[in-house]
């Protein structure tokens, strides 16, 4: 049976992303976005869950991902993927997030202040 590692989001940016060069020169971007469940429970009373979201993006897309800032609506795509590690108290943690092969803004005017195109997908 094949495999298929896939993940598509819509939501905003919590914060504004945040890029790094590494020392071999290569971008890395990383930001949260937020996604929403809204409903009804039994008593008929508005319930809302957020989800956050870790996003990573790599090389060229990170260079257009450091423009995102927070309160933006994005378009993400790509795959799960989780480190593990032991923590200063020695318990094992691990984080999984988003390894993003395409992105796309989705609010016009803010992608136009920041001088993109929000059909822009650089990757």
């Amino acid at each position: 049976m094949p495999n298929l590692n896939k993940v598509l989001i819509m939501g905003h940016l919590g914060k504004d992303a945040e890029t790094k060069t590494l020392p071999s020169g290569v971008a890395l971007t990383t930001f949260s976005v937020a996604t929403s469940d809204k409903w009804k429970d039994k008593a008929g009373l508005a319930q809302e869950k957020t989800e956050w979201h870790l996003v990573e993006v790599w090389g060229k897309g990170a260079e257009y991902a450091a423009s995102l800032k927070k309160g933006m609506a994005v378009y993400v795509e790509g795959k799960i993927s989780s480190d593990e590690w032991m923590d200063k108290e020695g318990h094992n943690r691990r984080t999984t997030k988003i390894k993003a092969d395409r992105i796309q803004g989705l609010t016009p005017k803010a992608a136009t202040d920041a001088g993109l195109s929000a059909d822009d997908i650089p990757f």
